[in-house]
């Protein structure tokens, strides 16, 4: 009995000693420090339909980064500023609207407008535009943002279903960082920025740029005309002449806190619809900056989101990126997809999560951008493929997936 005994304690022993070690293989399993990137890429197991289609030579990470707390910026307080800086005529109308105050300028036959967001508190209720504010001009009753939208898209992040099935407004025909004969980009780009920064606007980087050429814009101008009749607009509408005049810059910002940029995609996920929708008032799901600059200065700036960092934690160790890459794949090898899916792009990058009404937390992130083929039900033209965008998103801290922009409960 007593040999009996012995041979059972050696052999819970055993176990436990087994049991032990398979829990440190499997910690150390999720983990990837040491491997690089480019490495990992070459030698990880990918599942069926599933490709990784970034350079990742590319891609930059940072050892440590801190959480910060923020509010929303606000401009209405330093409106007169704002003002000041875009205004260029004199005040002619003024209202209140759900997004905050309006006002209409004249000068030498160009209408300016101007709406600095307030959440809605100039009404009296919550309307979700907040951060921000928009500026744009007429000229001969024209709108120049309306008309440049028909040319580019005027978000960034990836094509849109109309830019991809039809062209007329795809960013990626036009050059980044072109020089335009109206003014070099170097010299827009300062100048854009010195008004940027002149408003309050705190710092920012581009995200994206382009440079819109007459012969492009013509080229897209025409393909929109080509597919008026599929969004039944009539022939005699939005009729437009294009010139060297036209020509003009693009900018796309986001905001920079520590050198890491605020995301300017909308990624979170709610009902299994990526950055589709926001459950609560406040969500922040990108912060961007968007400018239009041409020979008569900017014809369009658009900032929304913008937040203002009010403490800093202590910086902390962040995953490398391998370790938030393997999170990706061992998730997508669960799933299995069905069709073609590739992660297309990989970066670093601040999410701001929603912590009580006014603040949110700024937490560093792995955000991945996954394309998925999928076939789309056209009434006119039948059944074509066209890609999805969605974001798999890894705190840099912890490793988890972040999936919502709140911590509301």
């Amino acid at each position: 009995m007593r040999n009996l005994l012995k041979l059972v304690f050696t052999l819970l022993l055993l176990f436990g000693f087994v049991g032990c070690k398979k829990a440190e293989e499997d910690l150390v399993g999720d983990s990837l420090d040491g491997l690089d990137l480019e490495t990992y890429v070459e030698t990880a197991e990918i599942p069926e339909n599933f490709s990784i289609a970034f350079d990742p030579s590319k891609v930059e990470s940072l050892g440590k980064a801190s959480v910060h707390t923020a509010i929303i910026l606000e401009f209405v307080e330093k409106d007169r500023i704002v003002i000041d800086e875009l205004v260029h005529g004199e005040i002619i109308d003024t209202t209140n609207y759900a997004e905050g105050p309006w006002l209409e300028a004249e000068h030498n036959g160009v209408r300016e407008y101007l709406i600095i967001y307030d959440g809605g508190a100039s009404l009296g209720m919550d309307s979700g535009m907040n951060g921000g504010f928009t500026y744009g001009i007429q000229i001969d009753g024209i709108s120049l943002s309306n008309k440049m939208s028909l040319v580019i898209e005027n978000s960034p992040g990836p094509p849109g279903n109309i830019a991809q099935e039809f062209g007329f407004d795809l960013k990626s025909d036009y050059g980044s960082f072109v020089n335009l004969d109206f003014m070099d980009y170097k010299d827009a780009l300062s100048e854009v920025e010195d008004v940027l920064y002149a408003v309050g606007v705190p710092e920012v980087a581009v995200a994206e740029t382009y440079s819109l050429d007459l012969d492009t814009m013509l080229e897209h101008y025409n393909l929109y005309l080509d597919s008026r009749s599929y969004f039944g607009i009539d022939e005699e509408d939005d009729q437009y002449t294009w010139s060297k005049d036209d020509e003009s810059y693009s900018f796309f910002f986001r905001q920079v806190v520590d050198d890491i940029p605020l995301t300017n995609t909308f990624w979170p996920k709610h009902e299994g619809v990526p950055g589709k929708s926001v459950e609560s008032s406040g969500e922040i799901g990108g912060t961007t900056s968007s400018v239009v600059y041409s020979k008569d200065g900017i014809i369009s700036l658009s900032a929304i989101n913008l937040l203002d960092v009010e403490e800093s934690g202590e910086k902390k160790p962040l995953i490398n990126p391998a370790t938030a890459l393997k999170s990706v794949i061992d998730s997508y090898s669960e799933l299995l997809p069905g069709q073609e899916t590739s992660v297309t792009s990989m970066e670093l990058c601040y999410v701001a999560i929603l912590i009580d009404e006014e603040s949110y937390q700024l937490i560093p992130a792995w955000i991945f951008e996954i394309t998925e083929e999928d076939e789309w039900d056209d009434p006119h033209n039948g059944t074509i493929m066209l890609n999805d965008y969605s974001y798999f998103v890894v705190n840099a801290i912890t490793g988890e997936q972040i999936e919502k922009a709140s911590d509301m409960k």
